[in-house]
């Protein structure tokens, strides 16, 4: 019980909005509630019933805090793994959110493009060309490998000298892409499961 109060209840309500204190006083009361209820079903049921020899007393202090620290680092241990997930969730948002932009300089001026803008991307020698919604294009200076490792997943290399969008493609066949009325050459290493 006091497991999923504290993930669903104190956790979502109180330590993410970071009210540290209603958290602390909140998990505090919790747990001395929870050490009794565990007291009085050890005591009735455990004690008395099965070993028949109730040894101490019912809320003796020895026994509340042994009760409430079983509880307290049963409830650490889970409330940690579920801190842990959602760091891990937030973490993959942040490098999404960040993954969307990338920068590029040109003309001695600097752009910052969405990636879902761009098209396709070809490269020519240490030349690289941007082909982006619009009809617009950006050349910078630097590699098509360079380029591609800025980029999200969503991006793959098609051939030696081209970087495609696959959220653009609308066909392919064995030789070439077609992205937005443009057909671009397909490198003879590219499964089409690649493309999809």
């Amino acid at each position: 019980m006091a497991v999923y109060v504290t993930i669903y209840v104190l956790l979502p309500k109180f330590l993410v909005e970071r009210q540290y204190i209603k958290f602390i006083l909140g998990y505090g009361g919790l747990i001395l509630f929870s050490a009794i209820l565990q007291r009085i079903f050890i005591h009735f049921f455990y004690e008395s019933l099965i070993l028949n020899n109730p040894s101490e007393e019912l809320f003796s202090f020895k026994m509340l805090l042994r009760a409430m620290i079983l509880i307290n680092t049963t409830v650490f241990l889970i409330l940690s793994f579920k801190i842990f997930q959602l760091f891990q969730i937030e973490k993959r948002k942040n490098e999404v959110e960040t993954a969307m932009y990338i920068e590029l300089k040109a003309d001695r001026r600097f752009y910052r493009i969405n990636t879902n803008e761009i098209l396709f991307i070809q490269g020519k020698g240490n030349y690289t060309t941007y082909h982006l919604q619009g009809g617009s294009k950006i050349t910078t200076y630097g590699t098509i490998k360079k380029a591609l490792e800025e980029l999200p997943a969503n991006f793959i290399r098609i051939h030696k000298s081209y970087i495609a969008n696959k959220a653009e493609i609308r066909s392919f066949d064995t030789n070439s892409i077609e992205i937005k009325d443009q057909f671009i050459p397909r490198g003879k290493s590219i499964t089409d499961e690649e493309l999809l």
